[in-house]
């Protein structure tokens, strides 16, 4: 099927001219969006659970991460949309291949079911802006997609960065799973995200780098068609086995997903409203995300059905609760004391740093070895605590008070003078500042190595009290050498004068003398 453009996109989301068929799977879409990841647990599944119906099997949601969509295609099988979505943690894979229902879209299949690293992701609820790509979700994977439309508004904040305001609202009423009625126009989610370290930084990202079955992610969920309702194996239908509607054996769609191109960190700047969509503070959601774009493909659906063995296993795990309890009243094994010793070992922490979930008691009593401890760490039974923070705020507060002479009075002091400032811890103090003002002036030229040797033994002798004294004696010691050398420059001066003075006058009384004896007798 040709792809489509921005221009071919009617007012209602639909394609113009299209005849309604849903497009069969593998899906190739291109597009750009938001994902922000949080951490899936009890504290999610409870956030989730108001989307998730239960006949969803809420209680296989377990921990692992969990991601929240924003997205916009350009180009898909049924034309560009846009997409809301939140995915569980991750979900136990019940059931074995069957064959697809009659109903089922002619390109399902029953292939082998390969051995997978990740666990599937159940994706409760999508809202999409196209009804082509609502009743090919659901008809193709079991998706449960309702209309909704998307506004993307980007402006520039006061720091330069680019933000991005998407709000999403109902398209129309409609009524949920509960039976409650949602509005026409309801606001389901309002944030704003803004680009992080200038939005220039980007990274490559695959899903599958190597393209290994063993590395592919997974989508799963019920069997529906494209109107919402239960499809039924054929098989089980002829057997009058039940099923979700109670009219065959519970089915699920197992749908392989990859996603190739860049991604660029992005934060979570404000969430203005979430009516009818998980709280992202309750849910969890990190405030730093990616901003995505690349090629996104959804693969054919692979239909599984419970067997028997399920089945029995299900209504024991419903009556497990209660038997437990009236266990563990006799006793038995309530302390858990076992368990919480290797769980402290395994995550390499104290006992008291170890949380066991009170309502599975029965299951963590159950394990009894370090790698099944591991598991329910794994799966959010098992928490490491958080270590409590020591603030040392009142502590630096009260030590600048100090710094500026309060809480210093005598009802204050503890100890002798001696005990609280040792005279020889001032001696040394004094001592260190003393040498240290000679060393710099001597380096400095202010005074000779002579003069330095002097006051450092005088320094020593207990001369000097402190700077300012060493450096008045220091002035003083100058002038007397300047003034003494005047002086001695001033006598030298003298004695040259009064040596010339007597020269002279010796050369008058010989050169007088000399004429005396010269001039003839008379």
């Amino acid at each position: 099927m040709p792809l489509t453009h921005k221009s071919e996109r009617g007012a209602d989301g639909a394609l113009l001219g299209a005849d309604g068929e849903a497009a069969p799977a593998p899906w190739p879409l291109n597009g750009t969006g938001f994902v922000f990841g949080y951490r899936a647990g009890s504290r999610s599944a409870a956030a989730l659970a108001p989307l998730v119906e239960p006949i969803d099997r809420v209680d296989d949601l377990r921990a692992g991460p969990g991601f929240v969509m924003l997205l916009r295609y350009a180009d898909s099988p049924v034309g560009p949309y846009d997409e809301l979505l939140v995915t569980t943690g991750a979900t136990k894979q019940r059931g074995v291949p069957v064959a697809p229902p009659a109903s089922a879209p002619a390109s399902a299949s029953k292939p082998s079911l390969p051995r997978r690293l990740f666990a599937p992701r159940r994706v409760p609820l999508i809202w999409v802006s196209s009804e082509r790509s609502l009743r090919g979700g659901r008809r193709n994977w079991g998706v449960r997609k309702e209309l909704a439309d998307f506004t993307f508004t980007e402006s520039a904040d006061g720091k330069g960065r680019k933000v991005t305001r998407v709000v999403v609202r109902e398209r129309y009423e409609r009524v949920d799973w509960a039976g409650a009625t949602v509005p026409a126009g309801r606001v389901i989610l309002d944030v704003e995200v803004g680009s992080v370290l200038g939005g220039v930084v980007s990274f490559p990202v695959a899903s599958n780098p190597v393209g290994s079955a063993f590395l592919d992610m997974n989508l799963l969920g019920p069997w529906i068609d494209e109107d919402g309702r239960g499809l039924v194996s054929d098989s089980s239908a002829a057997e009058g086995e039940r099923d979700a509607t109670g009219t065959g054996r519970r089915g699920w769609i197992l749908t392989r997903f990859g996603f190739r191109g860049w991604m660029r960190p992005v934060g979570l700047l404000a969430v203005h409203a979430a009516e009818g969509f998980p709280d992202p503070l309750e849910l969890g959601v990190l405030s730093v995300g990616a901003q995505v774009s690349g090629n996104l493909e959804f693969g054919e659906a692979v239909f599984l059905e419970e067997d028997d063995e399920e089945v029995v296993e299900e209504e024991a795990a419903a009556s497990a609760p209660a038997e437990a309890q009236a266990v563990y009243a006799d006793g038995v094994a309530a302390d858990l004391k076992t368990q919480k010793r290797l769980a402290a070992a395994v995550l390499k922490c104290g006992k008291r740093k170890i949380w066991l979930d009170p309502n599975e008691t029965a299951t963590i009593g159950a394990e009894n070895s370090r790698k099944g401890i591991k598991k329910l760490a794994k799966n959010g039974l098992i928490i490491k605590k958080e270590t409590a923070i020591h603030s040392r705020f009142r502590v630096r507060q009260k030590l600048a008070a100090k710094r500026l002479g309060r809480h210093t009075g005598h009802g204050k002091r503890r100890g002798t003078a001696e005990a609280r400032m040792p005279t020889s811890v001032v001696w040394m103090r004094r001592q260190r500042v003393l040498r240290r003002m000679l060393r710099r002036y001597r380096e400095a030229g202010k005074i000779d190595k002579h003069l330095y040797h002097a006051l450092y033994l005088k320094s020593k002798g207990n001369v000097f009290k402190n700077k300012r004294v060493l450096m008045e004696y220091i002035h003083k010691a100058k002038a007397d050498k300047t003034r003494a050398k005047m002086l001695a420059d001033q006598a030298e001066a003298h004695r040259a004068r009064t040596k010339a003075a007597r020269e002279r006058r010796a050369q008058r009384v010989a050169a007088k003398k000399e004429e005396l004896h010269s001039a003839p007798a008379s």
